[in-house]
């Protein structure tokens, strides 16, 4: 069984700035209103990070958030100057492979992006959690690209495990329709990123499902 982890400090990159700390939270243990305070940091953060407007932030958006961070088994929230900069949810599945760590969200604020931080920070959480797969859904680029550093995707992987990570109507390495539509509000913006081999207009996810590598 994993050691509840309470508070780590590390280094960010860049020696100048305040550091970043990390808050290991087990959500089905949070209690109703430290729940919902914990979506209300993060909603700022996650309307950024899919191109939403941050300027209205709606309460049907933080339930959102809510119902998506609590609805995981694990979350880690990176704080930097005491404000939420980062944040991965996850679940943890037993495969015959081993155990499957299922990514199921990762925001990273903009200001840590390009410098290997969004990297590092799932690295580490594949090493506490000893997992030996990872797997997750994506209509990005980046995300894909970010995988790909991490694991050795297999096409046989992802039609195994893909309903085991919760893919709903699976056609090759494709979730069909899972978001219904784009996933990010700002269709043009996002577009230079989108995968192009998926019809991510219509809310099409790619299945990622890999063995870790340079496993420690």
């Amino acid at each position: 069984m994993l050691e509840k982890e309470k508070i780590i400090s590390i280094p960010e990159k860049k020696e100048e700035g305040p550091k970043v700390f990390k808050r290991v939270y087990f959500p089905k243990e949070i209690p109703e209103d430290e729940s919902l305070s914990i979506a209300r940091d993060l909603t700022p953060l996650t309307a950024e990070g899919f191109m939403q407007n941050t300027t209205e932030l709606t309460e049907a958006l933080i339930q959102d958030v809510r119902n998506h961070v609590c609805g995981s088994e694990r979350l880690v929230v990176a704080y930097r100057a005491g404000m939420p900069c980062a944040f991965i949810c996850s679940s943890l599945i037993e495969v015959d492979e081993g155990l499957l760590y299922h990514l199921e969200g990762i925001i990273v604020e903009t200001a840590l992006q390009g410098n290997g931080f969004a990297e590092e920070f799932v690295n580490e959480e594949l090493q506490k959690t000893r997992a030996d797969l990872i797997g997750f859904h994506t209509q990005s680029k980046k995300m894909f690209c970010l995988g790909k550093k991490i694991a050795d995707f297999s096409t046989g992987l992802a039609h195994m495990y893909g309903p085991t990570i919760h893919s709903v109507k699976m056609v090759g390495g494709v979730d069909k329709g899972r978001y219904g539509s784009c996933l990010y509000g700002d269709i043009e913006r996002f577009r230079p990123d989108a995968i192009e081999e998926i019809n991510w207009m219509n809310g099409d996810a790619l299945i990622c499902i890999g063995s870790i590598k340079n496993k420690r």
